[in-house]
């Protein structure tokens, strides 16, 4: 029989040399700085799913910057995975490669994609929607309410809200949303677009971005307008590519502060949209902004019907209220 005291000892001195490094005190990690990723560009299907008990921190309306002196760097786009897509299908829908989607998911297996999960998309290389002629009227906008929603995932939605003021319609609104610590140190700033191609005359447009990590209280958000084209009648200009839609039938359904909101898109013009695109905008019992879901529909034939449903976990809370708007975009 082998002799087991030299092995007793030897784990005795092993654990006991496990117990002192676990009680070391660990070192003081190094921050690690972030960058805040804008939400969606205009024309890419998105939908806030975060649980919808995220906390809340008040902040005062935005307050507006001076416009910078420089043009922001396009930034990628989130885009969440819905049933029956692929990674080949998403890259043809969105103008871009497989290739350039796996680099920026190193992570993402293309046969085993997850219903819901997000996916990074190179930014377009031109505006998707840029065939407007954009003529010289007055713009006038106003940010109405900007809030912050920290979620369970480390993560924090800055959603916000703008008013067309003006009499003209307004396209190709791009926004600039820096945050500021109570000391009034910069936080990180980021380009963001309203949600829509259009913003009708007395219409809100919402807004938003997911900033990474949480936030501290009192935080100030400053959020200014870099672009905004007016337009006097977008569906009767000379060159303009876009169709007068109306949403029909609606219905809305809460279950676990999910809303699903679903209906018809009907298109009463005598030609087709090659794209419908919906804007849902979720409202609190006091007429606060909790979130918003917009989504891109295949070709509204002609004087046709086109069903469509949007689900949506507003970070803000359960809603109490919404609004729709739906325009179409020519071929």
């Amino acid at each position: 029989m082998k002799d087991l005291s030299g092995i007793t000892a030897f784990l005795i001195t092993l654990l006991f040399a496990s117990a002192c490094q676990i009680a070391s005190p660990p070192s003081s990690p190094s921050p690690i700085p972030f960058t805040p990723s804008p939400v969606p560009e205009i024309g890419v299907g998105f939908v806030t799913r975060v649980p919808p008990t995220a906390a809340v921190i008040d902040v005062p309306t935005a307050t507006p910057l001076p416009p910078p002196t420089a043009t922001p760097t396009p930034t990628p786009i989130v885009y969440q995975i819905v049933e029956g897509d692929t990674i080949l299908g998403i890259a043809i829908d969105s103008n871009t490669t497989t290739e350039d989607i796996l680099a920026l998911n190193p992570g993402v297996r293309p046969e085993l994609l997850q219903i819901g999960a997000e996916l990074i998309l190179p930014p377009p290389a031109t505006p998707l929607f840029g065939g407007a002629v954009a003529t010289a009227v007055p713009v006038d906008l106003a940010i109405t309410q900007t809030h912050i929603y920290q979620t369970a995932s480390d993560r924090s939605w800055v959603v916000g809200e703008i008013l067309n003021e003006g009499p003209a319609w307004v396209t190709q609104v791009q926004l600039m949303v820096e945050l500021f610590d109570p000391d009034g140190r910069s936080l990180g700033q980021t380009p963001a677009w309203t949600s829509g191609p259009l913003i009708a005359p007395g219409q809100n447009a919402p807004f938003g971005i997911l900033w990474p990590g949480e936030l501290p209280e009192n935080v100030r958000p400053a959020v200014s307008v870099i672009r905004a084209d007016g337009l006097v009648d977008p569906f009767t200009e000379s060159g303009s590519q876009f169709l007068p839609l109306t949403a029909a039938n609606l219905e809305q359904q809460l279950f676990d502060g999910e809303m699903t909101i679903s209906g018809d898109i009907e298109n009463p013009a005598a030609d087709s949209a090659a794209v419908g695109e919906i804007i849902v905008t979720f409202y609190g019992q006091t007429g606060r902004l909790v979130g918003y879901a917009t989504m891109r529909t295949p070709v509204v034939s002609a004087q046709t019907s086109l069903p469509f449903e949007i689900k949506s976990v507003p970070p803000g809370g359960r809603p109490a209220d919404f609004k729709i708007y739906v325009h179409g975009i020519r071929p």
